[in-house]
């Protein structure tokens, strides 16, 4: 076991980057994603270990899924009229697991997937003393989960995740929120534990599900590269970031066997965990803390699915995120606005095989403005899934 979790995270990095603060733009995987992630009450393939574990008792034989999301993140920043746009990136992200029955009440599966992410990356940053920039501050989960059938219609489910974080701060030193001489190139990474409880009714044509999730604390280590000029100093970096709970509530409704229709809400709490970022260097007696102060995140989302042939099943979706960083602290390290997504896929499945694709736009702009100037973000994250899965 220990092997495959090692080879799962050196395989499948992550840098992601979202709007709405960390939290995912849209849905997770090819299914929930093209319905903007409206699938709390339907928890059906592997994206169950995101959306509700207690849709783990929809599998009745083993099944196993092996994909991959592949995010596009652009962003511009305007100040006084003068205009930068980021570079072009393309950020890999896992998904993938394994179901399996134990008996007829009680289902084991085993997941990997992205959770949360954000970052940016721009070169020749203007505004940051024409220094190149990178941030990234993500997490990747792998998700132990059960669930117990308690009756035919009312199921309950739980995951432990163990969430493997990763930082990269590549930028002038902020002093008294302006950027200095000093280039920091930081890099870090580590492990937290969290977990999540999930509850989900089925009836013959309708189902709502609730998930809580809890937060995830990882404890961040590696190394730091402080340049003044041709000068550079090397240290060791730590840190710690809490990566947000979140609540879901999720309703589904199939007036016929090819139509569902979904909706999902969400609500993510980042404070009072994250006011601040510390990060401690190890020979230097000194410490940089960069105030957060993030917001918590409220989210809609709709998606339909329709079984269009035998073989073949179209899905659709949108959904909206509020920002979560506020205006005093938002910059082109940390860009957030509030904004919309909209999605589509669909799935060829042959017997026990499906094929899956997705798409996903996600896009919103701010303006934020003080006494001597007038800011403008701009957001589009585009995000394809891909995916196989099969039912043994």
């Amino acid at each position: 076991m220990k092997r495959i979790f090692l080879l799962l995270l050196i395989c499948c990095p992550v840098i992601n980057a979202w709007s709405a603060g960390l939290n995912r733009t849209g849905g997770l995987g090819p299914r929930a994603g093209a319905m903007s992630g409206a699938y709390t009450a339907i928890a059906d393939d592997i994206s169950v270990f995101y959306y509700n574990p207690a849709g783990l008792v929809n599998f009745t034989e083993p099944y196993a899924e092996l994909g991959t999301e592949l995010i596009i993140p652009r962003f511009s920043y305007e100040r006084n009229n003068r205009k930068i746009r980021s570079a072009d990136v393309y950020h890999p992200s896992p998904l993938g697991g394994y179901i399996r029955p134990l008996n007829d009440d009680l289902v084991f599966g085993l997941g990997i997937y992205s959770p949360y992410g954000l970052g940016s990356s721009f070169e020749s940053n203007r505004f940051q003393r024409w220094r190149d920039t990178e941030t990234m501050l993500g997490v990747v989960n792998i998700s132990q989960a059960i669930a117990w059938r308690l009756n035919d219609k009312l199921s309950l489910g739980a995951s432990l995740d163990i969430g493997y974080g990763q930082f990269v701060y590549r930028a002038p030193l902020e002093i008294f929120g302006r950027p200095s001489v000093i280039y920091a190139d930081n890099k870090a990474d580590g492990f937290g534990i969290g977990g999540s409880l999930g509850l989900l009714f089925q009836d013959e044509s309708w189902s709502f599900g609730l998930k809580a999730t809890s937060p995830l604390k990882v404890k961040l280590e590696g190394r730091s590269e402080l340049s003044v000029g041709p000068i550079t100093f090397r240290d060791r970096l730590e840190t710690e970031f809490t990566f947000p709970g979140r609540f879901s509530f999720g309703l589904a409704w199939s007036p016929n066997e090819k139509l569902t229709l979904a909706f999902d809400t969400k609500y993510t709490f980042y404070r009072p965990a994250n006011k601040e970022m510390t990060l401690s260097f190890r020979s230097l007696p000194i410490s940089k803390s960069e105030k957060l102060a993030w917001k918590n995140a409220l989210g809609f989302h709709w998606g339909l699915a329709y079984q269009a042939t035998e073989h073949l099943t179209f899905r659709t979706g949108f959904g909206w995120l509020a920002e979560v960083i506020p205006d005093e602290t938002v910059s082109t390290l940390m860009t957030d606005v509030a904004g919309w997504d909209i999605s589509a896929g669909m799935e060829y499945h042959r017997n026990d095989f499906s094929l899956l694709v997705s798409a996903l736009w996600g896009f919103g702009d701010r303006e934020v403005k003080t006494f001597t100037r007038r800011e403008k973000y701009q957001a589009d994250v585009f995000v394809f899934s891909l995916s196989g899965s099969y039912r043994f």
